[in-house]
């Protein structure tokens, strides 16, 4: 006599079902309990000081001085002005140079770390993220002492870069400063 032969995927069917009907559940101690409530007290502190804000804020812009709706007329009064698109094709533009500027550097000083057989590469590697570690307003000091009218760079070398000016020079201090802010970025 021969065994009845039965579908395959209907014994795995069934083998499934068994598997799924016998549910462990975990068993939620003191630290769990803590956990979760902690979680939620996290959760809650940054719905209420972060999305709530940010919510106001948003519902203060669709509305005028007199706190009328007016819905998108001050993005388009915003966006419409000169003046505004004028600064943002020149913040696109220092952004985009000092991007290329910086990952180009970062690559080079990267592979080279990687590839290359130096003496004190952690050092090296521990500069590199140096201006992380830092506040940005700090950098932008140490470049005013560095470069300003009075600074070290001006008086060692006579070579006054016009850091507050306007012009072309501005805009080439700004992205060597962008690109030695974001290095430490790109580098690691």
């Amino acid at each position: 006599m021969t065994a009845p032969r039965t579908n395959p995927a209907l014994s795995a069917l069934l083998i499934d079902k068994r598997l799924y009907r016998k549910r462990v559940r975990q068993q939620i101690d003191a630290e769990g309990v803590l956990r979760r409530i902690l979680f939620l007290l996290i959760g809650a502190g940054l719905i209420l000081f972060m999305v709530y804000p940010l919510l106001r804020m948003l519902s203060k812009s669709l509305e005028n001085r007199a706190g009328e709706f007016v819905g998108l007329a001050n993005y388009t009064n915003y966006f419409s002005s000169p003046a505004t698109s004028v600064s943002l094709k020149n913040s696109l533009y220092v952004s985009l140079i000092s991007t290329i500027i910086t990952v180009i550097l970062a690559f080079i000083y990267a592979y080279g770390l990687t590839r290359m057989t130096l003496r004190g590469k952690p050092i090296l590697r521990a500069v590199a993220m140096l201006p992380i570690f830092v506040p940005s307003l700090m950098q932008a000091l140490a470049f005013i002492y560095m470069f300003g009218n009075n600074g070290l760079f001006t008086r060692t070398f006579g070579i006054n870069i016009h850091l507050y000016g306007r012009g072309f020079k501005k805009v080439c201090f700004l992205i060597f400063y962008k690109s030695l802010f974001y290095f430490p970025i790109y580098a690691n």
